[in-house]
């Protein structure tokens, strides 16, 4: 599984910039990557995978119970 081209320079949720390690915000530690249906990684600010077109545009969280 390889990373996006593009990585994203400022966290999503709370616009702090990132430092080295673009995968978690050094702020809020918010994941700045998630997992497509094809197994890449792709910018939670990205509205289609670059890899296979899934559109991420009208995605939502889906909270779980927790056990």
């Amino acid at each position: 599984m390889t990373e996006a081209p593009g990585l994203p320079e400022r966290c999503y949720h709370c616009d702090a910039p990132l430092e080295d390690d673009r995968s978690v915000c050094p702020s809020c530690g918010r994941k700045q990557l998630r997992t497509c249906f094809c197994g890449h990684q792709i910018g939670y600010g990205m509205p289609v995978c670059p890899y296979c077109g899934a559109d991420w545009s009208a995605s939502s969280r889906v909270r779980r119970k927790s056990k």
